[in-house]
């Protein structure tokens, strides 16, 4: 048996509405002249576009939620913010989806194809790993003997001067310096002239070699240039132009 509240509801439901009193003149807040109009019925809501030609075809491949998810995330990979891989296609993953189309010469629906399903779900699958190649083992090079410092040779000059020889030798002694030894000869005196002093190896050097009889030698100068200094007196005795001969030589040691 149906209630009598159900009976009310259904007469409400299928009574037309009443209509409306709108006041059309109006005196000291009280309404001379009333006019009745017909109640207005809301309009119904606009029906929903059809689907399209797209869609239908992107409806047609049945993608679960986990293809779409790859889908999504290929995109994101790619640099077109698909937004969180949720499976669900929203405005930004569309968005996405036409920016890739157009971005790849396809036309730009924002719906997937067949290939384009598959293109990007590929893209989403991880790259198989790929074993690193082994480090190259490092080889210490083979020691090599060192070469020997070779010794350094004597070097030595000899010249002739007037009625006198010189010579003049510098044997290495260690590897800073050497022994200059100077000899000297005449043919007018029986005697012979040898002393030694030590030099640097490089650099500006002077000694003073002396021997009972004769006067003093002045060496100086830098290997390989040696320059004797000497009083031409004690070379040629009894030559009285021998104070006007030279007391000047330079040799070049070899």
């Amino acid at each position: 048996m149906v209630s009598r509240a159900a009976l009310l509801v259904v007469a409400l439901l299928a009574a037309p509405a009443a209509a409306q009193r709108v006041c059309e003149e109006e005196l000291a807040g009280t309404c001379l002249k009333w006019r009745e109009e017909a109640p207005t019925r809301a309009a119904p809501a606009p029906a929903p576009p059809p689907p399209s030609a797209e869609a239908l075809a992107e409806q047609a491949l049945g993608l679960d939620a986990d293809a779409r998810r790859r889908v999504q995330a290929a995109l994101n990979r790619a640099g077109y913010g698909a937004g969180m891989p949720d499976g669900a296609f929203g405005p930004q993953t569309r968005r996405a989806l036409r920016n890739w189309q157009r971005a790849t010469g396809r036309p730009a629906t924002g719906y997937l194809a067949a290939e384009e399903a598959e293109a990007l779900e590929a893209a989403a699958r991880p790259a198989p790993s790929v074993a690193p190649a082994p480090a190259p083992v490092a080889v210490a090079p083979l020691e090599t003997a060192a070469p020997e410092p070779k010794a350094a040779s004597p070097l030595s000059a000899e010249m002739r001067h007037g009625a006198s020889r010189f010579a003049l030798r510098a044997e290495p002694v260690g590897d800073e310096s050497v022994t200059l030894t100077l000899r000297m000869t005449t043919q007018n005196r029986g005697t012979t002239f040898e002393q030694a002093c030590t030099a640097p190896r490089a650099g500006a050097f002077e000694c003073l070699l002396g021997q009972s009889g004769w006067n003093r030698v002045r060496v100086e100068g830098a290997l390989p240039e040696v320059t004797l200094r000497f009083d031409p007196r004690t070379l040629i005795m009894g030559d009285p132009n021998a104070q006007d001969s030279p007391g000047l030589l330079t040799l070049t040691l070899q």
